[in-house]
């Protein structure tokens, strides 16, 4: 980080299949602030940690980058064995995770979606809509609106219109903002090689900002430990 730092960025390393909902307006109370992102694995396996960002300035392009991770006699697993996707809050109905059952009386926001990027659904805090990017096949983009219809509602052109369309994400994860005051879980999913050694493996993920123009970089611990 530069000496004279232009914005604070604070994370906390939280556990990702948790119960509880990690929301914009809520700081993870069960995190630990500074903390190291933990994950256990055997050798083969996939496994997530989780961390939750909040800076104190809006904050445009956030980049995350990492390399291999160094565990015993030398031993790494390498960087392309690990993902990062963002966790997406948009509005799902009723009971959201809590249950099964369908309200479509109400909807609730919920950290539902993970995504390499965020910039593929918009959603309208004000009316509580979901809108997603989807492509044509003559190269131009469109959105659909993806919130739930009352039974009522007349679908042609509607819901079920971008079925149709090519929806997807991208391969890796792309620059994301964040926004002043407000928190936003990142998920990580390492893919421990079958021939790994067991042990520790240490490494780091660099959250790189630009603010007002320059930049700053964070770096998060990462350990996985290879059963």
């Amino acid at each position: 980080m530069n000496a004279m730092l232009l914005a604070a960025l604070t994370w906390w390393a939280v556990e990702p299949m948790s119960p509880r909902m990690r929301l914009p307006d809520e700081e993870p109370s069960d995190g630990i602030k500074g903390g190291e992102v933990r994950i256990l694995a055997a050798k083969g396996e996939y496994e997530s940690g989780s961390f939750v960002l909040k800076g104190d300035a809006d904050m445009k392009g956030v980049t995350l980058a990492w390399g291999d991770l160094k565990g015993p006699g030398g031993a790494t697993i390498p960087a392309s064995a690990i993902d990062a996707k963002v966790v997406l809050c948009w509005y799902q109905q009723g009971t959201a995770w809590y249950g099964f059952h369908s309200d479509m009386t109400r909807r609730v926001l919920t950290p539902e979606l993970l995504v390499h990027d965020e910039k593929m659904v918009k959603v309208d805090h004000g009316t509580k809509d979901n809108y997603v990017r989807t492509d044509h096949a003559d190269g131009t983009t469109d959105w659909y609106w993806t919130t739930y219809l009352p039974l009522d509602c007349d679908l042609q052109g509607g819901y079920y219109a971008f079925l149709s369309q090519w929806v997807h994400d991208a391969e890796t994860l792309q620059p994301f903002d964040l926004a002043a005051g407000k928190c936003k879980q990142l998920w990580l999913t390492v893919g421990v090689p079958k021939g790994a050694k067991e042990g520790l493996y240490r490494g780091e993920v660099k959250i790189e900002v630009k603010v007002k123009g320059e930049g700053e970089q964070w770096k998060v611990p990462l350990v996985v430990r290879v059963l």
